[in-house]
């Protein structure tokens, strides 16, 4: 499963996106600014798996059609777009309007400085969110048309935009957040245009439709899957950011950074070959090839997670001498130490998550929405109860402790079910 493309790809993404968190840490240190900017990006992160839930089963549902008629795929993509697009608009009116009760939900107790930031920094990102799903449709059409490369560039427009801005606050000096909220929001706008042409000259162009055999059945599966699915991934955010809002300015922009940092080493570790393995399990799944499911998966797990270990350990070891190098007036020696402990403290959530997730592709692809509800409902109540109990005597370390143990309980979950499931259909 190894590419040399791919993971070439996945490099130049990791330096862009490490370039991206130092000039971030340079330019706004650990300050209201960066907790703004970094809750705000969680925010959106949280926001999206409910602006994107009616495509969630998009991958799946075209490998299905494409199987019996290549036509029909492609007309069922142009619904998906155009439907993508028009909830895009809605949920973008619905996000501004319900601005402060959002803030409410997910920052809890925050400061009125930390406050006013953040929403000016919300308005500005929730611009984007009419391009969001759109974007996932045609991400997940080029995984489906196995184009892995074309992806990760447009996902590093983002990053790339961004980049260059900070890059252009470090010269001049200035300090504004709107600014790189702004450059996220132009990247996610560039990437919606950028896709629409590669899929046009892929021979899918843009075609306004609504209706389609099964488009029904997809967002009802999708809703079903994507709600059991992201039980965890949205209701995680608003628990860790009230944590976090909570404790005194800059415990957020500590918590964020060094979690960034596992995001950004994700990309060489599982980034590509993980977004081959869950195009192949659909594949095979549609095509009944379970043995090269388990086949797949054998591949997958050894060499990722012995990756992951060698990534964490240098990064651990790296991280107080790059940020020095860097060399911000906000940026203390503390301010390293939390950062490199939260990191470290953070390695066995995003371990045993590798681990999970070749088990969690077999279990989307079953589309037995119900072990996804159940599953991440534990979970969500682990990590809630965890936190309650745990933060008063470990303060900001509660998170790392508590969703660790949650994701283990998952674990355990999603192996059982996929390798029984897998020894069923064989």
């Amino acid at each position: 499963m190894f590419n040399v493309r791919y993971n070439l790809l996945a490099i130049y993404q990791v330096a862009l996106g490490l370039l991206n968190s130092l000039l971030l840490l340079k330019v706004f240190g650990v300050s209201s600014k960066s907790d703004a900017y970094l809750i705000g990006a969680n925010v959106l992160g949280s926001l999206q798996f409910v602006h994107s839930i009616c495509i969630e089963q998009f991958l799946f549902v075209y490998h299905d059609l494409k199987v019996m008629d290549r036509q029909s795929a492609k007309e069922f993509y142009h619904s998906a777009v155009s439907f993508s697009l028009l909830s895009g608009v809605f949920f973008y009116l619905l996000y501004v309007l319900a601005i402060d009760p959002l803030i409410s939900l997910f920052a809890f107790g925050i400061d009125v400085e930390r406050y006013q930031l953040l929403r000016k920094v919300l308005h500005i990102m929730f611009i984007g969110v009419v391009f969001d799903s759109v974007n996932a449709v045609n991400q997940r059409l080029l995984q489906a048309e196995m184009k892995f490369s074309i992806p990760y560039v447009l996902n590093s427009l983002q990053a790339l935009l961004t980049t260059l801005l900070l890059g252009y606050l470090v010269v001049t000096g200035n300090t504004s957040i709107e600014l790189i909220a702004g450059a996220r929001t132009a990247g996610i706008c560039i990437a919606f245009l950028a896709g629409l042409a590669v899929a046009s000259r892929m021979g899918f162009p843009f075609r306004f439709r609504l209706r389609h055999p099964a488009f029904r059945s997809f967002v009802r599966n999708s809703i079903t899957m994507a709600f059991g699915q992201n039980i965890r991934n949205f209701l995680i955010n608003p628990i860790t950011n009230n944590i976090l809002a909570l404790l005194p300015t800059g415990y957020a922009s500590y918590f964020y950074y060094a979690q960034r940092l596992h995001t950004i080493s994700n990309h060489v570790v599982i980034g590509p070959s993980y977004t081959v393995l869950n195009s192949r399990v659909s594949m095979h799944w549609a095509g009944k090839n379970l043995a090269e499911i388990k086949a797949d998966i054998r591949k997958f797990l050894p060499p990722a997670v012995l990756t992951f270990t060698m990534i964490t350990t240098c990064a651990v070891l790296l991280i107080p001498s790059a940020f020095r190098m860097i060399g911000s007036r906000n940026l203390s020696q503390q301010d390293i130490q939390y950062i490199q402990h939260l990191f470290l403290a953070l390695a066995p959530w995003y371990l045993i998550g590798l681990i999970e997730s070749p088990f969690i592709s077999v279990s989307i692809a079953s589309k037995r929405s119900m072990v996804f509800i159940a599953t991440n409902s534990v979970f969500i109540l682990t990590y809630f109860s965890l936190s309650i109990l745990m933060t008063p005597r470990f303060g900001i370390y509660t998170i790392p402790i508590a969703v660790a143990i949650a994701q283990l309980v998952n674990l355990t979950t999603f192996t059982v079910f996929a390798l029984k499931l897998l020894k069923e259909k064989g």
